[in-house]
C-alpha cells in the first residue's frame, strides 16, 4: 500500500475545490486535491441535464466597473489573472456545461493544481492525534487538515404521499 501525506487534503476537484487549491498553491502550502473520477468537474458533465448552465455569463452583463463586474461573476473562480475568467473563454449567454469543463481545466492546468484523479474514498478516520487517515483504494494519504469540497453524493428524492419511490 502506497502511502503519502500533506498538510491539507481537500475531497473534490469542482470549482470549490479547485478555489481553494488555487490559494493553496499561491501560497505555497501542502496540498492535493482528491477527485473521484477522472476529470475534474464531473459533476458538469452529467448535470444541468439540458447542459446549459442558469447562470449568465459575465460576458453579457453591461456593468463598466470591473470589481462590480467580478461580483457577479458566478461562473469563475477568483485569481489573479483577468485572461482567465469564464467570459474570456465562452460568449454564450447561457454557457455549456460541457464548455465550463473545458474552462475548469484550462484554470487547474494553468495554476499546476496538484490533483489525484481516480480517488474514490473508501475510508476516512481521525486517530487519537488528530491526524485523518483517507484510505483510495492501494492509496492512503494521512493529513492534519480534511476539506470537503464535494459535490451531491446521490440523488435525493424526497417522499410525496402517494408516489412510491
Amino acid at each position: 500500500m502506497k502511502k503519502i501525506s500533506h498538510e491539507y487534503l481537500i475531497i473534490g476537484a469542482n470549482p470549490s475545490g479547485l478555489q481553494l487549491g488555487h490559494f493553496f498553491e499561491n501560497n505555497d502550502m501542502d496540498y492535493c486535491i482528491l477527485e473521484k473520477d477522472d476529470c475534474l468537474g464531473s459533476f458538469f458533465l452529467k448535470y444541468p441535464r439540458y447542459k446549459d448552465l442558469n447562470l449568465i455569463n459575465n460576458d453579457h452583463r453591461n456593468y463598466e466597473n470591473n470589481e462590480l463586474s467580478l461580483r457577479w461573476d458566478l461562473n469563475s473562480p477568483f485569481c489573479d489573472n483577468p485572461d482567465l475568467l469564464f467570459k474570456n473563454h465562452s460568449k454564450e449567454h447561457f454557457p455549456n456545461s460541457n464548455d465550463f469543463v473545458k474552462y475548469l481545466k484550462g484554470f487547474a492546468e494553468y495554476y499546476k493544481l496538484n490533483i489525484s484523479y481516480n480517488s474514490s474514498i473508501q475510508n476516512i478516520k481521525k486517530d487519537q492525534n488528530e491526524i485523518f487517515t483517507i484510505t483510495c483504494g492501494d492509496i492512503v494519504y494521512k493529513c492534519e487538515y480534511l476539506i470537503v469540497a464535494s459535490g451531491i453524493p446521490k440523488q435525493i428524492i424526497p417522499k410525496i404521499e402517494g408516489i412510491e419511490g
